[in-house]
């Protein structure tokens, strides 16, 4: 274990290891494995043109403008505020961070309105507003304790991280963010977030010069994208990694990357992106010595494009090295000159680095001029102001691993304080505590012998339904036959059929009897088709049905029972109403359970409406309003249920087994339908019957229909 003062001496030593590694050239080779990355990246970013972000931007845009969905356009506008981030474009995420909001409001989601309110917060910092927007967003981290708001918790580290990355603040973020990475939850919106924390880990990897976390962290982002079909910055990742190889002196690869984010740019015709194709590759040949072709790379990209005026002044300085590296001094001098001259113009171009590397440029000409005393001194400047430059970055670096080490050198002194007194607790608690492992064991045994006797009772009692379900199923036959014998032969004695029955009460008899038949076997077909459906031995038969005309008979079939209780039967039927592909046994049953339950249940006087539409999302609904007892709408879910009732002074009067409302959302749902009950106690029910739109014949396939002719 380390004591503080050898934690201090680790420090200290990695610090002076990290300013003499820093001021050594990087390695001009990569590995073979480190080629096999870079290659392999280089190639898949070329290929996923399909997911190009801004198309797929274009596309989610009318996704939003068309759907009427309003959770799925909140996800959507979503999605587009996390490429907007990932592209770093502050008019794009306002927009995005607006429309969220609004719609968020409207929806009630509170997560997702946190979240556009944070993503305004980093649009404040590409406006100029660092500091004071990294300050807020660390407010509104600190505020995100609790696990419903794990989700925003996850999107502030991303964008503390990425305002981190501006202010230096780099291992930081870094822990920060891998510590969040499993917050993130394995959903169509989490892999999007997901993917926006590598792209952010791979713009972190690439301040610190990792170029291989820069190269994993876009590899998982590219296979994550590819997975989900997400939007990707191509443009971004190609320049990235490309300036990553060349702070690593691998110029010759960074030029493949320059070289192709040139080609894509002429695809596409951003100028800007052929601006920073040129810009590299200016670079990337000043870094290998070819002077010559620096000096062109960097005219075409000065002379043709309006790229961003502190780019156009590295240029500048740099094309001034270059010209007198070529021998042409007073060129250099003059492009010196329109540097100090903008600088005097726009106050913000002046810069440490800028200054830096103007001091080198006019080093470099004193040089070529003879001066070589005050030349010398001014690169020395250079090299030292640099050096300033890198210490600064090391010392931020060096400054967050001592406090992190702090922070565990606390924890363990507060740990060894604690042992003393722990080791004479335990001498005192060591019987107790073998007495309670003996006891703990008991009862791990008994948990594990009573899960497993829970899993095959759970197991029987499977199988036991199962075999239950189809017993029923095949049972049908045998069940109905002679229930309807006795139907039949009771049928014929009551309309004394072969001759009449002499005694007048056989007459009431035998009426009781063909009752109680009917109602006996109607109870039994519910029980054998709910069975049939459990056991999965139904099959749809489908055919085409028209639904008015069945709608129309089941009013005609349920009329007498209506009239004799002065019910009012309804009917409003879109006249364009489709016909449906769909089985016409079961959806008669279902229309009938349905209308039965409604006359059923609504007093005498009341009325009960049939309704058949199309919807927009071309789906048909069917539904059946009455204004009946109703139900409290926490017992719609037990009415469901087989052989459940809704107790109540009314429907304790009614005969029923509690079958027809489970038996009609079983049929329905093996149409790949559903069943809504909209109920409240004292103002009726509304059943909903949802078909599919996959249902609907179209004109072409029925060719009877008006619609073709």
């Amino acid at each position: 274990m380390f004591s503080a003062s050898k934690w201090f001496t680790i420090i200290k030593a990695g610090f002076l290891f990290s300013l003499f590694f820093l001021a050594l050239p990087a390695n001009a080779k990569l590995s073979d494995a480190e080629l096999i990355k870079v290659e392999a990246l280089l190639e898949r970013v070329v290929a996923l043109k399909h997911l190009e972000i801004a198309n797929v931007l274009e596309q989610l845009k009318e996704q939003a403008k068309t759907t009427k969905d309003p959770i799925f356009r909140a996800e959507l506008y979503q999605r587009g505020l996390q490429y907007a981030v990932a592209l770093d474009q502050e008019d794009l995420i306002r927009n995005f961070a607006n429309l969220l909001a609004h719609q968020a409001e409207l929806n009630g989601n509170s997560s997702q309105l946190m979240i556009a309110r944070l993503d305004l917060i980093y649009a404040d910092a590409l406006a100029g507003q660092m500091e004071e927007s990294g300050e807020k967003l660390k407010q509104a981290f600190e505020a995100t304790t609790s696990k419903e708001l794990e989700d925003v918790r996850v999107h502030a580290t991303i964008l503390l991280g990425l305002i981190g990355a501006n202010l230096g603040q780099n291992y930081e973020h870094i822990q920060n963010l891998k510590a969040i990475k499993e917050l993130i939850p394995r959903s169509a919106q989490g892999d999007a977030e997901r993917m926006l924390l590598h792209v952010s880990l791979a713009y972190l990897s690439l301040e610190i010069k990792s170029l291989d976390e820069v190269i994993t962290n876009y590899t998982i982002s590219l296979d994550i994208a590819e997975l989900n079909n997400l939007g990707v910055d191509r443009d971004t990742m190609l320049y990235n990694v490309a300036f990553s190889l060349l702070g690593h002196q691998h110029a010759e690869k960074s030029r493949a990357y320059f070289n192709e984010l040139l080609k894509m740019a002429d695809e596409s015709g951003v100028e800007e992106n052929k601006f920073f194709a040129w810009y590299g590759l200016a670079l990337a040949w000043y870094s290998d010595g070819n002077y010559e072709k620096s000096h062109e790379a960097a005219d075409i990209a000065l002379n043709n494009f309006d790229g961003p005026m502190r780019f156009n002044l590295k240029l500048l300085q740099h094309q001034a090295i270059n010209l007198t590296r070529l021998g042409n001094v007073g060129a250099a001098k003059q492009l010196l000159e329109d540097v100090v001259a903008l600088q005097k113009k726009f106050p913000y171009l002046a810069s440490p680095e800028v200054n830096s590397q103007q001091k080198k440029a006019n080093g470099e000409i004193l040089i070529a001029e003879g001066n070589f005393s005050e030349g010398m001194h001014l690169i020395d400047q250079y090299h030292q102001e640099n050096l300033t430059l890198m210490r600064d970055r090391v010392n931020r670096d060096v400054l967050f691993l001592r406090s992190h080490h702090a922070a565990s050198l606390n924890e363990e002194k507060a740990k060894q304080s604690l042992t003393v007194a722990q080791v004479k607790l335990q001498q005192q608690t060591l019987y107790a505590s073998l007495a309670f492992a003996t006891l703990l064991m008991v009862a791990i045994v008994m948990q594990v012998k009573n899960s497993r006797a829970l899993k095959v009772s759970t197991l029987q009692a499977r199988r036991a339904n199962k075999a239950k379900s189809e017993f029923l199923a095949v049972m049908s036959h045998e069940l109905r036959t002679p229930l309807n014998a006795v139907i039949g032969f009771s049928d014929i004695m009551k309309n004394e059929t072969s001759g009449p029955l002499g005694n007048p009460q056989y007459k009431e008899y035998v009426n009781v009897i063909h009752e109680s038949g009917s109602h006996l076997l109607h109870i039994i077909n519910d029980i054998l088709d709910l069975a049939k459906i459990e056991s999965g031995h139904v099959e749809i038969n489908d055919s085409h049905v028209d639904l008015k005309r069945q709608i129309e008979e089941t009013m005609r079939l349920m009329s007498a029972r209506a009239k004799a209780r002065h019910i009012t039967l309804t009917k409003d039927i879109s006249v364009t109403l489709p016909e449906v592909n769909t089985d016409d046994r079961l959806m008669k049953q279902m229309l009938l359970n349905l209308a039965s339950n409604a006359v059923k249940f609504t007093p005498d006087g009341g009325s009960v409406g049939f309704i058949a539409n199309q919807m927009a999302d071309e789906t048909i609904q069917i539904e059946i309003v009455d204004s009946g007892i109703g139900m409290d709408p926490k017992d719609i879910t037990r009415a469901l249920r087989p052989f459940e009732q809704v107790q109540s002074a009314f429907t304790r009067n009614q005969q029923g087994t509690g079958l027809g409302l489970p038996l009609v959302k079983s049929q329905i749902e093996l149409m790949g339908g559903t069943l809504d009950i909209l109920s409240k106690l004292g103002e009726g029910t509304r059943a909903i019957l949802t078909l599919p739109a996959e249902r609907i014949i179209s004109p072409e396939d029925n060719p009877d229909s008006e619609m073709w002719i």
